[in-house]
């Protein structure tokens, strides 16, 4: 963090550099550009990073560690705080790469949930799973975004798996501009208020709009969401050229 860095002494060079994480690497030292140093934790290289890094992900499973108060003034905590306008991407993709965050001991949606991921304007998330993910139970920015929560549509998430996370809206995803990620078994919507590009959204559910809510679909495929109320595939969305199929809603709108 930035403490650590000033008491250090580490000085960075300007312009931009490519950082490296492995999980629990016994040899992690600053400034973590090359794999023998490499970061044993993917905050730690966040912190030290500079606008416009690149920061390279090895194998495994992160599901230790947290940061809270991103956004600022929010008490849940997040597995990974993407504060800064960096570019965090797996070396061999979702399959191997896990960001896992953790459910509320006893309600699933509580003060001791922890999100996946934040993710600031101009940030980019590329090749890793979102999993496990959940918030507080309350409205506002403690209770959405499950998997990831942006400010707006300008953070970009490419090339994700993002399953199984749950929230009071947005369980996968809120806010954000998703590219060739795939939204599965979200609870209280797979993306809400996203722009998502050539995406797959399967099997997630809500009180309306399982699938996606207040969104822009282009290229997509909804399969097999629900609604406890009305669209099941989507709600309040605009969809260009997208499939449809096998989505259900209670009371109308199965597909949208």
């Amino acid at each position: 963090n930035p403490f650590v860095l000033y008491l250090t002494g580490m000085a960075r060079p300007t312009g931009s550099a490519t950082l490296y994480v492995a999980k629990g690497n016994p040899g992690a030292a600053m400034p973590y550009t090359n794999w023998s140093m490499a970061a044993a934790d993917i905050q730690l290289a966040i912190d030290f990073s500079l606008a416009g890094d690149t920061i390279l992900v090895s194998n495994g499973v992160y599901d230790a560690g947290g940061r809270a108060n991103f956004p600022p003034g929010s008490a849940l905590t997040n597995r990974v705080a993407i504060h800064k306008p960096v570019a965090v991407r797996s070396v061999n993709g979702p399959e191997f790469t896990s960001i896992k965050g953790a459910w509320h001991s006893s309600t699933t949606n509580g003060n001791t949930a922890i999100r996946c991921v934040y993710m600031t304007n101009g940030a980019t998330l590329a090749g890793v799973t979102l999993t496990n993910g959940a918030t507080r139970q309350e409205s506002g920015d403690g209770g959405y975004g499950g998997g990831v929560w942006c400010p707006t549509t300008n953070a970009a998430v490419s090339n994700c798996w993002i399953f199984g996370n749950l929230a009071g809206s947005g369980g996968g995803a809120f806010r954000g501009t998703l590219y060739n990620c795939e939204l599965s078994g979200n609870v209280h919507h797979g993306a809400m208020q996203s722009v998502l590009y050539n995406c797959t959204l399967s099997k997630n559910s809500g009180y309306d709009g399982g699938g996606a809510a207040e969104c822009y679909l282009y290229n997509c495929a909804l399969s097999q969401n629900t609604a406890e109320t009305v669209g099941g595939g989507a709600t309040g969305c605009e969809l260009y050229n997208c499939s449809l199929l096998f989505n259900m809603a209670a009371i109308y709108g199965g597909g949208a």
